[in-house]
């Protein structure tokens, strides 16, 4: 009676065992972080799957392709924009995958409510410009552009067609009505920029300006690095900020001034103004 009973406990472990060995590996279910992304050019984000399954599901990792690799790439889930154009990620596991469509457009329109201009003087000692920041924003969009005006100008703009410089070989070719292309300074940018969903360096382009009663027009046309167009049409009031004195502090700006003129204290600036 003894001996009957034990071997009855045997059986169910039996079983038990059995059935483990018998549970299939395979994935049931994927899904992504999302269907639809946009992008601009030089843009990246990530796309994260979310696998499901039984038994040991890390025999099917998750395997990342693009439709187009000329306009995206992926690996492990991380976009770059490339170029102009659609594309589909598909990420596969096991017997499953899931896809993502992608759509890359290379122009920007930023929204910008509000606009100041602040006088630098003659920032590089050279005695052929005065430069000036204007600075175009909102919540989501800022432009920053450095401006060259004449010697004789230091508090407004003046109404004309500014170019954005694409040689300087010399100082005399920082001239009134140019624009300094952007540059970037331990991985940010600087000089003329926009700051958005992307962050680029202004290279191309140009600004129109005109004025009536005090209201400024301002019409761009540019292009950045990764040859995104930027363009638009600022109208309103440009508050007006002198740097090159010792006691001016833009009242948005309290984290930096501009006393002295790096292209350092000019990001950290705008930087600060946009995160207040």
């Amino acid at each position: 009676m003894k001996q009957k009973m034990k071997l009855s406990l045997f059986i169910p472990l039996i079983a038990l065992v059995l059935l483990a060995s018998c549970v299939k590996n395979e994935i049931t279910s994927l899904t992504l972080s999302n269907a639809t992304k946009s992008f601009n050019i030089g843009q990246t984000d990530s796309l994260i799957a979310t696998v499901t399954g039984s038994g040991d599901i890390s025999k099917f990792p998750v395997m990342w392709t693009t439709s187009n690799s000329s306009v995206v790439s992926v690996t492990n889930g991380k976009i770059i924009a490339k170029s102009k154009g659609n594309a589909t990620i598909t990420a596969k596991s096991g017997e499953k995958e899931a896809t993502c469509v992608v759509a890359v457009s290379n122009e920007i329109y930023p929204v910008t409510t509000l606009g100041e201009i602040h006088y630098l003087g003659d920032a590089f000692k050279a005695k052929v410009s005065n430069a000036f920041f204007v600075i175009l924003y909102s919540k989501s969009d800022t432009l920053v552009l450095q401006i060259n005006t004449s010697l004789s100008v230091s508090n407004s703009l003046p109404v004309g067609k500014y170019q954005v410089l694409t040689v300087i070989s010399r100082v005399e070719d920082i001239a009134p009505f140019t624009i300094m292309p952007g540059n970037k300074l331990n991985g940010k940018n600087y000089n003329s920029w926009y700051y958005g969903s992307i962050q680029q360096s202004i290279v191309e382009g140009n600004i129109n300006v005109s004025t009536s009663n005090g209201i400024y027009t301002l019409e761009y046309d540019f292009f950045d690095f990764y040859r995104n167009k930027i363009y638009g049409t600022y109208q309103g009031t440009l508050r007006y900020f002198d740097e090159t004195t010792a006691t001016t502090t833009p009242p948005s700006a309290t984290k930096s001034v501009f006393k002295t003129i790096t292209p350092e204290s000019a990001f950290n600036l705008f930087d600060s103004k946009m995160r207040e």
